[in-house]
């Protein structure tokens, strides 16, 4: 009986653990997406039409403040691309993500400015 319930428990957590994997952004990595050729594309004034052209939908999109410190605050839509896997946490898992944050001020919102942690010469 005892046996029965620690195959059965173990099971379930596999089930579990499997289900997180999947959900994780390791499922939805786009590294082959940002090339030097695409990334060079990228300008500022674009509207998130030309940057899901280029890159596709985003893996988040959130509302967010900034220059709040400066006194002029501003409404943004901030995208992020999950690349990969940052090898310098062996503990952890963090993702190299690329984002995008959007002037929400216009319609449609334009790129304001942009972060790239990781960008492929070619593809892998």
């Amino acid at each position: 009986m005892k046996r029965a319930l620690y195959v059965a428990a173990f099971a379930s957590l596999a089930i579990v653990l499997d289900c997180m994997n999947g959900c994780s952004p390791a499922a939805t990595m786009k590294n082959s997406v940002f090339m030097t050729s695409s990334v060079s594309s990228i300008r500022q004034g674009m509207t998130t039409t030309d940057v899901e052209v280029l890159f596709g939908k985003p893996d988040v999109a959130y509302e967010a403040t900034y220059g709040e410190e400066t006194g002029n605050p501003w409404d943004a839509i901030v995208w992020k691309y999950y690349v990969d896997q940052d090898p310098d946490f062996q503990f952890e898992k963090r993702y190299r993500t690329n984002t995008f944050v959007f002037f929400r001020g216009n319609n449609p919102p334009i790129l304001n400015h942009w972060t790239l942690e990781r960008v492929l010469e070619r593809k892998q």
